[in-house]
């Protein structure tokens, strides 16, 4: 949250270089003699209560057309000695004149606003059916809005910064809109309930990032989604991907997003449960989130820079021996973290970037590393302890219980004769569960919870250190569903999978008809000339 902020003041802080504004009537203007144009600008005072502006202005016996209105009209930065400060305008309504001609960001900190309006003969802009934004007539998109805005069903685009902290309290977004760029509804903090149009196809960068959604359900139309768009959403418990979505699912209840296209989740939330065969926990997928505890299985190969950055709840974590690539600031300002379970053997070299991956900011910079207990394997304490960044922890403890998995000789994986999902217990203890079915997984009230169709399976996920789901070998080529049998629903379950959509029982050996280790459209063609000869 930090971060963004930073970069956001960064990207804001050039001011146009144009001298000497004159202030006519109350307001601000930059005057180009030349063109005998006046554009709406800053000045000495902070602009408040209804903005009108007027279509011309006059400057030493000179009428000047007012054409454009400058980014930084209705803010300014100030310099105190120590630092900048934003002066804003507390304006609450604004009328714009037909000559106006340029806008373009001037209102992304106008917090206040209530009302706008844009005068009916304006040829660029318009605020159709008293609909209290303004819109770009051309192509549809919205580029200011206020707390009583309409979006009208034929906007198409809602600009950047649109409803940047508007005090938002409920929005209505109409069928028809297909794109929402960067930070249009950010910081809305009391916005809990959206409902995505079924013709969005895109969401770009922080769009609703620092709101307080509850739940949220991606359409089947979406195909962009952007980096951080939830973030700061810290009661986030429920995420759904609708059925259909070329691009994006949320398998097994896993209340996250996946993009199938990365096999990785791009966006977590507070209750997120790791499906089977994800690899990657992708850039800011957790940044910001509610999240207290996540046992992140065997599989992840990587934990993407700021996965976890300003998680101020989460407490406890588990890294599996898969884990490849841990990268910078990934669980920056974690301040609560307690337990960190590491089940690599080599504890390879992290980047030493804001005091490495377990940093916090100012002065708590190290507070993770002296509150946190650091569980490595057994044997390897010595090792951590002599690793730049792992060695900061000033509490490393070995497990007595660290193989994620039961093997046999030489890294082979015993292979159970029914599906049995194993739970490591705080206390050590390993509870194996036989199950007739791959079951889904997920948290509530404090609990682990285990379902399949017959049974449910409760453990307070205080006790609960890490689990594993092992399918049980029943090998018959073709037979990727594993019910016994080889038919058309093979042929599905495989496409499927491909497609990272399949969810519930899959049989790798099975469907792998070739013998390449790869399940793809090969493996579908024999499947179906497998079904033709029968």
């Amino acid at each position: 949250m930090r971060k963004l902020l930073l970069l956001f003041f960064l990207t804001i802080l050039p001011l146009m270089a144009i001298a000497d504004p004159v202030k006519i009537g109350g307001i601000y203007y930059n005057l180009d003699a030349a063109a005998r144009t006046a554009q709406v600008t800053c000045g000495e005072i902070s602009y408040e209560g209804d903005f009108v502006i007027p279509e011309t202005v006059n400057s030493g016996g000179v009428d000047y057309i007012v054409t454009a209105i400058a980014d930084d009209a209705f803010y300014k930065y100030v310099y105190t000695g120590s630092g900048y400060r934003t002066v804003m305008s507390h304006i609450t309504s604004v009328t714009i004149p037909k000559s106006v001609i340029s806008i373009r960001d001037a209102f992304r900190l106008s917090y206040e606003l209530t009302s706008i309006v844009v005068a009916k003969d304006n040829k660029v802009y318009d605020s159709r059916n008293n609909c209290n934004a303004i819109i770009e007539t051309a192509t549809n998109r919205l580029i200011v809005g206020c707390v009583n805005s309409i979006i009208p069903s034929d906007v198409v685009i809602i600009g950047e910064h649109a409803f940047y902290r508007r005090g938002l309290t409920n929005l209505n977004l109409p069928e028809g809109l297909k794109e929402i760029e960067k930070y249009a509804f950010q910081g809305n903090a009391k916005l809990k309930s959206v409902a995505f149009p079924s013709t969005l196809t895109t969401l770009r960068d922080d769009c609703f990032s620092n709101c307080d959604l509850i739940s949220i359900e991606i359409p089947a139309s979406l195909s962009n989604l952007g980096t951080s768009v939830f973030e700061g959403n810290m009661n986030l418990e429920r995420i759904v991907v609708a059925k259909g979505n070329q691009r994006y699912s949320s398998p097994n209840g896993c209340n996250a997003i996946v993009d199938t296209q990365l096999n990785a989740i791009v966006q977590g939330c507070s209750t997120t449960v790791i499906p089977e065969g994800i690899t990657r926990l992708w850039l800011s997928s957790f940044n910001s989130t509610g999240i207290k505890k996540l046992l992140i299985p065997e599989g992840i190969t990587d934990l993407g820079d700021y996965t976890f950055y300003d998680c101020d709840r989460l407490e406890e974590i588990s890294i599996p021996s898969t884990t490849n690539f841990i990268g910078k600031v990934t669980f920056y300002d974690c301040v609560s973290l307690k337990k960190i379970y590491c089940y690599l053997n080599e504890p390879y070299a992290l980047s030493t970037e804001y005091n490495g991956p377990f940093g916090c900011n100012g002065s708590e910079k190290d507070k993770v590393y002296q509150q946190a207990t650091l569980y490595v394997p057994k044997g390897t304490k010595a090792k951590y302890k002599a690793a730049e960044i792992w060695s900061k922890f000033s509490q490393i403890e070995e497990m007595e219980d660290t193989n994620p998995e039961d093997k046999e000789g030489e890294g082979k994986v015993i292979v159970p004769d029914v599906d049995v999902l194993k739970i490591w217990m705080a206390n050590g203890e390993v509870v194996s569960l036989a199950l007739d079915e791959e079951p889904k997984t997920s948290y509530a009230d404090g609990k682990l919870v285990i379902k399949t169709t017959a049974k449910t399976f409760t453990y307070p996920l205080e006790n609960v250190r890490k689990f594993t789901y092992y399918m049980a070998k029943n090998f018959l080529l073709g037979d990727a569903d594993g019910n016994g049998g080889v038919n058309n629903d093979d042929v599905i379950a495989v496409s499927n999978k491909i497609l990272g959509k399949h969810s519930g029982r899959f049989v790798v050996e099975n469907a792998d008809m070739n013998g390449d280790n790869k399940v793809n459209a090969v493996d579908i063609v024999m499947i179906i000339s497998m079904l033709k000869a029968q």
